[in-house]
């Protein structure tokens, strides 16, 4: 008896252990003041208060990837940051952190995350109307929205997924605003790429256009949303069935989801809610990696070899080794190595 009420009792003691120590988290203030700012850059709210904010963390000597997540999230829902103050938090972070983060914010800026605002357009206002990705009102009880799993927030992945697999209707995710709009190319900008053009000859003559405007996928207005979107260049098409196989109506249809680069616990999780909410739709979930915020910048971290840590690494080697690297004079540059 003893045995059985051990085996019972063990797992909800487990599970109530979690849930007071998620609960302490949360409740803490500092997390509830980054959160807030994090949700206010997301609606653009307030962004000088977000900057405000960020400054403190920086003043504070606050870890250096909370407060480079909050300068990318500000820097990509504002179209970037303008001069005067690019330029402060470039010398602030500097002044806390030491130039390790000169290649960090080198490798940020490349990528498009960590930029100088040299526009009045803001791509990411236009993308959050007509992509609807904040729901002020979100009932926690009975969501019916995938902006649950974000309290409030949809994330455009999942947005696309669910847009690619709805038939237009008036309850479309698309705002009434959006509107449809011609480009040159997939990407919008002109430019030619090979494989896409290799796709669109393949495919574009055997479409049925009412197919495609009934699925969702190749909707001119999603085509221009992803065209403003960070990235490189976007493409649709569509694989056909064989004339050997014929398609089962009676039977759910399968959804691979799959996504290059990486994927977070969070947009898995809007996946599943979607699956619950369309009924006849079963998920399949592939990515390259599973990443949150800390880990996804990290990937673009360089750290620095100095000297004590190459001595460090030859203490390690054998005693040849040791015999020549003693006879070298020491090294004065620096080395850097990027972590894959």
């Amino acid at each position: 008896m003893i045995k059985i009420s051990k085996l019972f009792f063990t797992p909800i003691l487990q599970e109530s252990n979690i849930a007071e120590a998620v609960l302490s988290f949360t409740r803490d203030s500092v997390f509830r003041d980054r959160l807030e700012c994090e949700q206010n850059l997301l609606a653009l709210a307030d962004p000088d208060a977000a900057m405000n904010y960020i400054e403190d963390c920086i003043n504070k000597q606050e870890p250096y990837t909370k407060v480079f997540r909050l300068i990318c999230l500000y820097s990509l829902t504002n179209n970037g940051i303008k001069e005067k103050m690019f330029n402060g938090i470039r010398r602030d972070l500097l002044q806390t952190y030491g130039y390790d983060c000169l290649y960090f914010m080198e490798n940020l800026m490349k990528i498009g995350m960590f930029k100088l605002n040299t526009s009045r357009v803001n791509t990411y206002s236009r993308i959050k109307q007509d992509l609807n990705l904040i729901i002020e009102e979100m009932n926690e009880k009975d969501p019916n929205d995938i902006a649950y799993v974000y309290s409030g927030y949809a994330p455009i992945s999942i947005r696309l997924v669910q847009h690619a697999l709805m038939a237009p209707s008036p309850s479309s995710i698309l705002s009434e605003t959006s509107k449809p709009e011609e480009s040159n190319s997939a990407s919008g900008s002109g430019r030619s790429f090979p494989l896409l053009s290799a796709l669109q000859q393949t495919h574009s003559p055997q479409l049925d256009q009412k197919s495609v405007w009934a699925s969702g996928w190749g909707d001119s207005r999603i085509d221009t949303i992803v065209r403003d979107l960070p990235g490189g260049p976007c493409f649709h098409g569509r694989q056909f069935l064989s004339k050997g196989l014929a398609k089962d109506s009676s039977r759910d249809k399968l959804v691979l989801v799959y996504f290059v680069g990486g994927c977070t616990f969070t947009e898995i999780s809007a996946l599943r809610f979607l699956a619950q909410k369309m009924e006849g739709h079963n998920f399949i979930v592939a990515t390259t990696k599973l990443l949150n915020g800390n880990t996804f910048l990290e990937t673009f971290r360089e750290k620095l070899v100095t000297e004590d840590s190459n001595s460090n690494t030859s203490d390690t080697s054998s005693d040849d080794t040791l015999d020549d690297s003693r006879n070298k004079k020491p090294i004065t540059r620096t080395k850097n190595v990027i972590n894959k």
